[in-house]
């Protein structure tokens, strides 16, 4: 390609695993304290200078929300085949939401500029050659596995395991030059070199002969995200590409750096990754709370179990319902963690476009049929009792028929000179009595 452009690049590779337990962020502290991993104080990303940029400007109640943050390793790699032109120092940090979630984050620096194509072939996990002989994607399945085997050590409350979890992965592309040296704003959507942040989002190696408009129309809608002239922030679902200006990278600023985006796209990621865990288990939930109403349904129970069992039913489903809440709380309610708008639309673009929003949505509907199918074999059982008390009224009649005909067959029996008639009276009201006794009976044991 002639004169092709080459970028000075930081990749930030996230993937995501479930820690299987349930916890507060307090307690979690507490547990990492006395580990022997060294907490960072704050989140925060380090720029091109090697200056960090803490996160500032989060809610009162963000704290709830922020991950707990420490390094695990700083190592060397290369790209596997290129390993002259593509290498440079790789950093893996570990990020503990508390939802559950651990995000490892390998933050790759690469040290050569580089083309879309060496750095589209370098995204690949099991390409990314360590200096410790390992794959990145082995590495980071060994470094997670190790962390929440000891997070299981130490915290008992466990959720339970509903199917194997995926373990999805996110890339995002910080460009810091060009050479040669290209103006930011030609990378914009109607720049004269988008196709190129289109190409690092995509990752595909057709990306020079992709058609930006039939792309956005066609597959997915791709907007600059970022309100500053000079800078480029691109969330799409194959991954992100960030082309920060100057003021965007000052460690020194108030707020809305790119510390701003990252956070906001990573706590978009985690919510994501937690509304398509909820999604999996409901599944499996729904068919078995399908399997419990069709064995009721089938099973000769009394209507008083039968009403415990579905108890029992409704409460499993409200826990639940319950813990999606808690988990997936700051989609609904972003305030809880965000203070600014532009971080609120960057984690509700993130969750956009990794298609949250239709994963909830199927998320919901399901959870609606559940209680539908709950109300429906609550009405069965309404009309079951309703036509037991019916037939228990009736037979009550019977009783007050049966013993009213009694006391008006002894009426025959009453002498007006000499009283009653013992004898043929006596076994009347007798035998009306025992009749009625023993309704009675089979009465309250069929009830």
């Amino acid at each position: 390609m002639e004169n092709e452009i080459l970028f000075k690049t930081t990749l930030l590779f996230w993937r995501l695993y479930e820690t299987y337990l349930s916890y507060s962020n307090d307690e979690m502290l507490k547990v990492l304290q006395k580990s022997k991993y060294k907490l960072y104080d704050k989140y925060f990303f380090v720029n091109n200078k090697g200056e960090k940029i803490p996160l500032k400007w989060i809610a009162t109640t963000g704290k709830f929300f922020v991950p707990h943050c420490f390094e695990l390793e700083v190592l060397e790699f290369k790209c596997r085949d290129h390993e002259s032109e593509i290498y440079g120092k790789i950093q893996i940090d570990c990020h503990i939401f508390p939802e559950g979630v651990l995000l490892l984050q390998s933050k790759l620096d690469f040290e050569n500029f580089n083309s879309v194509n060496q750095l589209i072939t370098a995204s690949i996990p099991t390409n990314i050659i360590l200096s410790n002989g390992k794959d990145m994607a082995q590495e980071l399945d060994d470094l997670a596995d190790d962390i929440i085997n000891y997070l299981q050590s130490k915290i008992n409350r466990k959720k339970k395991i509903l199917g194997e979890k995926p373990k999805p992965w996110h890339h995002n592309w910080v460009w810091w030059e060009s050479k040669p040296k290209v103006p930011i704003n030609e990378f914009d959507i109607n720049g004269k070199h988008f196709k190129y942040a289109l190409g690092m989002c995509t990752r595909s190696d057709k990306w020079n002969v992709l058609n930006p408009e039939n792309y956005v129309t066609i597959i997915e809608d791709i907007f600059n995200l970022s309100p500053y002239s000079g800078n480029c922030v691109y969330l799409t679902h194959p991954g992100n590409c960030i082309i920060p200006s100057k003021d965007f990278l000052d460690p020194k600023s108030i707020k809305n750096t790119i510390v701003d985006v990252i956070f906001a796209a990573e706590i978009g990621n985690v919510q994501r990754y937690l509304i398509l865990n909820h999604l999996q288990d409901i599944n499996f939930k729904s068919l078995e709370i399908q399997e419990l109403l069709y064995k009721y349904s089938q099973d000769k129970l009394k209507t008083k179990e039968l009403i415990n069992k579905l108890e029992e039913t409704e409460q499993m489903l409200n826990e639940i319902v319950l813990e999606i809440n808690r988990n997936l709380q700051i989609t609904r309610t972003p305030r809880l963690i965000f203070t600014s708008v532009f971080k609120t639309k960057l984690m509700k673009q993130m969750i956009h476009v990794l298609h949250g929003a239709l994963f909830l949505n199927s998320l919901e509907l399901i959870i609606d049929k559940m209680k539908d199918a709950i109300d429906r074999q609550r009405n069965i059982i309404t009309m079951k009792v309703n036509a037991e008390e019916n037939s228990f009224l009736r037979n009550l009649q019977i009783v007050f028929i049966i013993g009213l005909i009694a006391q008006m067959v002894t009426l025959f029996y009453i002498d007006t000179t000499t009283g009653f008639n013992l004898e043929g009276g006596a076994f009347f009201i007798v035998i009306s009595i025992i009749l009625s006794i023993l309704i009675l009976y089979v009465l309250r044991r069929f009830k």
